[in-house]
């Protein structure tokens, strides 16, 4: 079984990666990759992921009760396949607006042939598009209506992963791409383990680990 060891102190973050030793500054996107991976096949909510105030905290709590009597497809199982039920009206406008300037970008990538950047940019896209498609009620053609502090923590959590994950494959691509296979991020963030991987987090201040 492959292991990978986190150590988190209180300047960095340390990852062994079955032997490939990598450090990270501990900044908010890495310390969020490190909760979803302590909380496996576990929903976590982008409202308190990003740790935003008690007041937009309270509105997360009152959407996970309200998601609990959820009909969940087999296309969207219970954990880290659940949807993505809200959208308010300007985050929609601003979804469209970026997803018309990420498919663009896709052209120019995909014409100087830089695969990298290319597969990014799907990868943004297809996020995009996931959100709006779940979001969608087809029965009154319209998107749901929920408050902005949602659609404000959804985009902040997306940034701060998907750069953390950016500066990981610097280091170590084969870590970055587990991580981005394995991790959901939307209204709810997810990390799905690999039964053959077995991941341990120790903290440095109180030495104590979760697998």
């Amino acid at each position: 079984m492959k292991i990978i060891k986190i150590l988190v102190s209180a300047k960095n973050v340390f990852i062994d990666n079955s032997g490939i030793e990598s450090s990270y500054k501990r900044s908010k996107g890495i310390l969020q990759v490190v909760e979803l991976l302590k909380n496996p096949n576990t929903e976590i909510h982008s409202v308190q992921l990003s740790g935003s105030s008690s007041k937009v905290s309270k509105l997360a709590d009152h959407s996970v009760k309200e998601s609990s009597n959820i009909d969940y497809s087999e296309n969207h199982p219970v954990g880290c396949g659940s949807p993505n039920p809200i959208l308010d009206s300007k985050y929609v406008n601003d979804l469209k607006e970026e997803l018309n300037r990420l498919v663009y970008a896709l052209s120019i990538s995909t014409e100087n042939n830089d695969l990298q950047r290319t597969d990014d940019i799907r990868r943004d896209i297809n996020f995009i598009v996931e959100i709006l498609k779940e979001a969608y009620n087809p029965n009154t053609k319209a998107f749901k209506d929920f408050p902005d502090e949602y659609s404000k923590s959804v985009m902040s959590v997306r940034k701060t992963i998907t750069r953390s994950l950016r500066v990981i494959s610097i280091t170590d691509p084969g870590l970055a791409r587990f991580l981005k296979k394995r991790i959901r991020i939307g209204y709810y963030c997810c990390f799905t383990p690999d039964p053959l991987v077995s991941i341990k987090i120790y903290h440095e201040s109180t030495d104590s680990e979760k697998s």
